[in-house]
């Protein structure tokens, strides 16, 4: 029913990200619209692929093909929080649109101007978007301050005409979807999140992989990978952990990720942690792999649909089991086979107990975690749901 899918983003400017103009194919690839589209076409070599973005660095329209994508980049104008208006891609939609038909576009987030300029412009198209643990304006009006409510009423009438144009919605986290313009009950609305690669993320023996890592092997540890700021809540584990080592001298908590400008860093420190910086993603599995249970404890309430997190389903992939708030987002099929999901620190006191002292059954965690977050199985159900949608417009 289609025969192309042009995979929608922008190039965020903070220096962290290697994505300026000089920084070669990473300009075109870095960020999750390439990292769909590549993954995508990679398992669909029938589907032509393609790959917008805008970048407010640029004076013209720039491409390359990466990976069998054709990537085009587009200049822009920045209006800081609001995101990026691009009239370049604007013009250029409007005449591809008029040319080409069977095609399906995918945006990726719904929180910034270039989903709003867009979105109301694709009325005649299959249009799909990727939630990235963004919230929509009906749930930011319930959270935010005065002047905020009054901004995010006005946002919630755009993105209530957006969503009337959008088919297909993919959020990370079922809980999003009361929050949601009423209207978008007439879409197809999925739970979806970004893949790992299989072979990135392969388990090693637990034992091997803490003596490899120079950890006691005869220790049972807990692992968080991240920030130590607000955003993961990192400070509950800390303090969980402060109560059970007292008890257990055999726990030790592992902390890695942070930087000493981190909000709990002397917190982290105080506790007798292992601290230990950036690692490497190519070093990461042999972590997730030393570790007995994997915590991501709580979202913070400004990003309370997050979903999973990546990190967590790396785990599972790793045959490491997981604990903490976003293990309710696992499918609730076999979301009891992977790990514990825990609101309060007394849940998640109970819930690593468990894991590390009465779990022993963890060697289909990887299995689990294939059927559902594996490239080509993303890949395989996202080509179903494209054919779906573009059914509509087939006729015209």
């Amino acid at each position: 029913m289609y025969n192309c899918a042009v995979y929608i983003d922008r190039n965020f400017l903070d220096a962290k990200y290697p994505n300026k103009p000089t920084d070669g194919d990473s300009f075109y690839t870095h960020g999750f619209g390439s990292l769909y589209a590549r993954k995508f076409k990679e398992f669909n070599l029938n589907i032509r692929v393609e790959c917008w973005k805008c970048d407010p660095r640029i004076k013209k329209i720039v491409e390359k093909e990466i990976s069998g994508v054709l990537h085009r980049v587009f200049p822009s104008y920045n209006f800081s929080v609001f995101g990026q208006y691009s009239p370049e891609i604007i013009k250029f939609f409007k005449k591809y649109a008029a040319e080409r038909k069977g095609v399906v576009y995918n945006i990726s987030s719904f929180d910034h101007m270039l989903f709003y300029s867009l979105a109301l412009k694709m009325k005649a198209v299959p249009l799909a978007v990727q939630n990235h643990g963004e919230s929509p304006a009906g749930y930011r009006i319930t959270s935010r301050g005065i002047l905020a409510k009054i901004y995010w009423k006005l946002m919630k009438q755009i993105e209530t005409n957006c969503f009337k144009n959008t088919d297909l919605i993919y959020l990370l986290d079922k809980r999003l979807q009361q929050w949601l313009p009423k209207n978008c009950n007439k879409s197809i609305i999925v739970v979806n999140t970004t893949g790992v690669d299989e072979n990135v993320f392969v388990p090693m023996d637990r034992h091997e992989a803490k003596l490899s890592l120079g950890l006691d092997p005869m220790k049972k540890h807990l692992l968080y990978v991240g920030k130590l700021d607000q955003i993961k809540r990192p400070d509950i584990l800390i303090d969980v952990y402060n109560k059970l080592k007292l008890l257990h001298p055999d726990i030790e908590l592992i902390l890695a990720g942070n930087s000493k400008d981190d909000v709990f860093f002397e917190k982290a420190k105080t506790s007798g942690a292992i601290m230990r910086g950036t690692i490497l993603q190519s070093e990461l599995y042999k972590w997730l792999s030393a570790a007995n249970v994997y915590v991501l404890p709580k979202l913070d309430q400004s990003i309370p649909f997050g979903g999973i997190g990546m990190l967590s389903v790396q785990a599972l992939f790793c045959n490491t089991p997981i604990a903490g708030s976003t293990v309710a987002a696992f499918p609730e099929a076999d979301r009891s086979q992977v790990g514990i999901a825990t609101e309060t620190n007394e849940e998640l006191t109970f819930a690593l107990l468990k894991l590390l002292y009465k779990n022993s059954n963890a060697q289909n965690l990887r299995e689990l975690a294939s059927k559902y977050y594996s490239w080509s199985h993303i890949a395989a159900t996202t080509h179903k749901d494209y054919n779906l949608i573009a059914k509509k417009y087939s006729a015209n």
